[in-house]
C-alpha cells in the first residue's frame, strides 16, 4: 500500500496517540501516552514546530509519524542554530512497518539536508532531549533503549550509527542513607544545604522543556562567607502525568569538572543541574555527595518513593557518585546518530 508523508494537522493529536501506544505497546503501560501527556509535553511547547512533525498516512489512516527537533545550545537559553534531532519514531506494528518507517526516515533526511544539518541523533541523551521528557521508553531521556528492537533496525538501515551507551540510575528512598564519613562531617560543619522555596529560575529552553513539572532547587552554602558552593536541579510531575506506580523525582543530569576553577565562583542560572564551578575534583565530588544527599533526605520527608537521573556510561566518574549514594542502573540505552558526507 501506498504511504504518503504529509506535515501535521491539529485534526491528528488522536491518531498520535493511538499509533504511539500501538508502537510501544510491548514495553508496557508505563509507555503509553494520553492527549493530555501529548500536549503538555511535545504540542505546547513553544519551540514545537508543525512542519517538524511528519506523518505517515494510508488510506486516510495515521499509521506512523516522526518528530525533528532542535537542539539546545551550551547554556541552555536557545535553540543552537543548525542543529536537530529526531525526539520520536513511531509506526502501527505490521506488514508495512518497515517501508513506513524507511519512508519517515527518508523524509527526515531530506528536511535535515535542506537545512544543511549533516549530523542528527536519535532521542539524544538528556540535556539534549526536547520533547516527550518523561514519556515512552526511559522516559525519552536515554536515546534506545535495549528493549526497542523495531527502532533499532530501521535506524541501522538508515546508517545510523551507536555513538554514546546510556544509563537510567534510580534509587529507593525507603531505605535511604547518606554516605557518613571524615570528609562529609567536615562538609557539613562548613556548609548547609538550602531548598529554594519558590521555582528556580531557568534558562529559557530548560525552562520550557521543564514547563510540565514542578522543578526544585537545592543549594549548598558556605556556612560563614554565605556563598553559593554548588546546585542542583530536581523535578517532579503532577499525579495525572505520572507513567509509573509510586512517587518519583528526576534529577537534572549533573557533571563532574575536569578542570579547576576558582573556589569562589558561584553558578549561573545556566549552570543549574551541572553543579556550579569546582575547586579541587575529589572536593567537588565530597560536595556534591553531600548536597545530592541531604536532597534526598528532603524528599524522604516529602514521602517520594524513589529518585531517577541518567548519565553517558562511560561517564565513570558520575557513575562512581551515583553508586556512592547507592544509585543502581536500572535500564540502559544506546544514543545512535548519523553522519552525512
Amino acid at each position: 500500500m501506498t504511504v504518503k508523508i504529509r506535515t501535521f494537522r491539529n485534526t491528528d493529536v488522536a491518531q498520535l496517540c493511538d499509533v504511539w501506544n500501538a508502537h510501544n505497546s510491548v514495553l508496557g503501560p508505563e509507555c503509553t501516552i494520553d492527549l493530555l501527556r501529548l500536549e503538555l509535553c511535545s504540542l505546547a511547547k513553544p519551540f514545537f514546530c508543525e512542519s517538524d512533525l511528519l506523518v505517515a498516512e494510508q488510506d486516510g489512516s495515521v499509521v506512523g509519524w516522526i518528530h525533528l527537533a532542535g537542539l539546545p545550545n551550551e547554556d541552555l537559553s536557545d535553540l543552537e542554530p543548525g542543529a536537530g534531532a529526531i525526539a520520536a519514531l513511531c509506526v502501527v506494528p505490521g506488514g508495512d512497518e518497515d517501508q513506513t518507517a524507511a519512508e519517515l526516515l527518508k523524509a527526515a533526511d531530506q528536511i535535515f539536508a535542506e537545512r544543511q544539518i549533516l549530523q542528527y541523533a536519535f532521542r539524544p541523551i538528556l540535556p539534549k532531549s526536547a520533547f516527550y521528557l518523561g514519556c515512552g521508553p526511559a522516559g525519552s531521556m536515554i536515546g534506545l533503549t535495549s528493549k526497542e528492537v523495531r527502532i533499532r533496525r530501521w535506524l541501522m538501515q538508515s546508517n545510523f550509527k551507536a555513538r554514546c551507551p546510556t544509563n537510567v540510575w534510580g534509587l529507593d528512598l525507603g531505605a535511604f542513607q547518606p554516605p557518613i564519613d571524615r570528609q562529609q562531617i567536615q562538609i557539613r560543619r562548613s556548609a548547609q544545604v538550602n531548598r529554594g522555596v519558590d521555582e528556580p529560575y531557568l534558562p529559557w529552553w530548560q525552562a520550557c522543556l521543564l514547563g510540565h513539572t514542578e522543578p526544585n532547587a537545592f543549594q549548598l552554602t558556605h556556612r560563614i562567607e554565605k556563598r553559593v558552593l554548588h546546585e542542583i536541579l530536581f523535578w517532579t510531575v503532577a499525579s495525572e502525568l505520572q507513567t509509573t506506580p509510586g512517587s518519583v523525582a528526576w534529577m537534572w543530569p549533573v557533571s563532574l569538572p575536569s578542570s579547576s576553577e576558582p573556589s569562589s565562583s558561584v553558578p549561573t542560572p545556566a549552570s543549574r543541574g551541572t553543579l556550579g564551578a569546582p575547586s579541587s575534583g575529589d572536593l567537588e565530588a565530597d560536595r556534591l555527595v553531600f548536597l545530592v544527599g541531604e536532597s534526598l533526605r528532603e524528599f524522604q520527608n516529602d514521602r517520594l518513593d524513589s529518585v531517577r537521573t541518567v548519565s553517558a556510561a562511560n561517564d565513570l566518574k558520575m557513575s562512581g557518585l551515583l553508586r556512592r549514594l547507592g544509585f543502581t542502573s536500572i535500564e540502559s540505552g544506546v544514543e545512535f546518530e548519523k553522519r552525512v558526507e
